[in-house]
């Protein structure tokens, strides 16, 4: 049982981590395609002579492709000082995105880049021009809200199956002890009522012995035994010889008379 929870903890710490990668990675990419799809639309039409702030359809670009995907909170298009120029949230724009989003971007080594902010996924595209200069970028927010709830049904959903696998497995395991070990256990009671029947006759064995410590000592005993022995033997040796006599003084009388 404890090789089984350690191998299943395992198991269950190997696919939560590998199930959150896997999905960050996958809204990640979603995500990236969206802002290539966005950072295209509006290449085509810098490439004829506009500039970033004078694209007029960059609003309705930018709110098509939020409804794309329910989980996309925000999309912008700022310039490359960070100031925003487009937004889907009403009272963004003139603002400015965060000073760690122009970092990102400067450092990142391609076109695209990508942050977890902890509470939102971050995904941006670089803009530039014909020439290859930067003139700013595209920002999507995505919401982790479904994100979580998807971990949170796959971590019940482990936690549910590595129960019940231990839960069978101890079951199985107490059958096949019983069945494997039945033997075994009916010696050990065996022995066990033996021990207690022992253990209750004690006192009664006690009891009996009691009596005879208090008799003389062994040695004492068998010295008495000796003596008496000795005694004994003693007059048997005086009661033969008597008989011989006797038997000598018999046959004499017969002759006189």
């Amino acid at each position: 049982m404890l090789v089984l929870l350690v191998v299943m903890g395992l198991l269950f710490m190997m696919s939560y981590f590998k199930f959150q990668t896997t999905l960050t990675t996958l809204i990640q990419n979603r995500l990236t395609v969206v802002g290539i799809t966005i950072s295209e639309s509006i290449h085509s039409a810098v490439d004829l002579g506009l500039a970033l702030r004078e694209v007029r359809t960059a609003d309705t670009l930018i709110d098509r492709a939020k409804l794309s995907d329910p989980g996309i909170e925000s999309i912008e298009i700022y310039d490359p000082s960070g100031r925003i120029l487009y937004s889907t949230q009403e009272g963004k724009a003139n603002g400015t995105v965060p000073d760690d989003f122009l970092q990102v971007q400067k450092d990142a080594d391609g076109r695209t880049w990508g942050l977890d902010m902890g509470n939102v996924f971050v995904s941006g595209v670089s803009l530039v021009n014909s020439f290859g200069q930067p003139i700013g970028g595209v920002v999507l927010t995505y919401s982790k809200e479904g994100f979580d709830a998807q971990v949170a049904t796959l971590t019940f959903s482990l936690a549910r199956d590595t129960l019940l696998i231990l839960a069978g497995f101890a079951l199985l395991a107490f059958i096949g002890i019983k069945l494997g070990f039945r033997d075994l256990t009916r010696d050990m009671d065996n022995i066990r009522a033996s021990l207690q029947r022992h253990r209750s006759d004690e006192p009664k064995l006690l009891a009996v012995r009691a009596p005879r410590a208090a008799a003389k000592p062994t040695i004492l005993q068998v010295a008495d035994f000796d003596e008496r022995l000795s005694i004994i033997q003693n007059n048997v040796s005086e009661a033969r010889n008597e008989l011989d006599e006797l038997e000598h003084i018999a046959p004499s009388a017969d002759r006189q008379k």
